[in-house]
Parts: C-alpha cells; sequence; structure tokens
C-alpha cells in the first residue's frame, strides 16, 4: 500500500497556528464577557489562556517538532484558512464604522484573522520544501 506525502512540522508552523487560535479565542472571549455572555465569554477566554500557557511553556510544542504531517492536511488546513480570510476580507470591507464595542472587536477579529491566518498560511505552505 501506498504512503501518504509527509513533511515535518515545525516550531514555526506550531507556534503561527497557535497564534491563530489564541487571537480567536481571546477576542471572542473578552467580547463574550463585555455583552454579557458570561459561559461563553469564560470558556473561549480559559481555552485561549490555556493555549498561551502551552505555547510559553513549550515542553507540548517541542514534542509535536518533527512529528509527520500529511500533505493532504496542509492542503485542506491551507484551504479553509484561505476561505476564513475571504469571509473575514468581505466582513471588513463592508463593516460600517461605528463607535460602539461590537464594531472595535468585530474590526480586530477580522484584522487579526487576516494577518494571523496569512502568516499561518505562509508557514504551512513553507513547510512542504
Amino acid at each position: 500500500m501506498k504512503q501518504a506525502r509527509t513533511f515535518p512540522l515545525s516550531r514555526k508552523l506550531l507556534r503561527s497556528l497557535c497564534a491563530l487560535f489564541i487571537w480567536i479565542a481571546l477576542i471572542s472571549g473578552i467580547f463574550g464577557l463585555l455583552t454579557g455572555s458570561a459561559i461563553t465569554g469564560v470558556v473561549w477566554t480559559g481555552l485561549g489562556l490555556l493555549v498561551l500557557i502551552v505555547v510559553i511553556e513549550g515542553r507540548l510544542i517541542s514534542r509535536l517538532e518533527q512529528k509527520q504531517f500529511p500533505v493532504l492536511s496542509l492542503v485542506l488546513i491551507v484551504v479553509v484558512i484561505f476561505l476564513v480570510g475571504v469571509s473575514e476580507l468581505i466582513n471588513l470591507l463592508t463593516l460600517r464604522p461605528a463607535l460602539s464595542v461590537s464594531y472595535v472587536f468585530d474590526a480586530l477579529y477580522s484584522l487579526g484573522m487576516l494577518i494571523l491566518g496569512g502568516y499561518a498560511a505562509l508557514q504551512l505552505l513553507r513547510q512542504d520544501r
């Protein structure tokens, strides 16, 4: 049976994917706390802080570094990041400026997703070389 092509995970790739998740979790969590969705806010903030602690501590990332990762999974992740990025870009272009908490969080969320998602996708594409 033919083996699927794989590549080793790098520390930069793992950290960029963690940064993307931390951004999503913390922005969603803080927004939830500020708008009265306490349970959702606590869960997202807790998850974001947990991943942040894992990244800072570094032991788990060191264990994952150089593990083999299938190329088809790489393609799937890049496609998902691209589609989310397109969605966030459309959101930014259609967002009407306003002085409200929801506007600020929506704009920050979209900008962070575009920047961190683009960086993570770039790291993923560089992995296959």
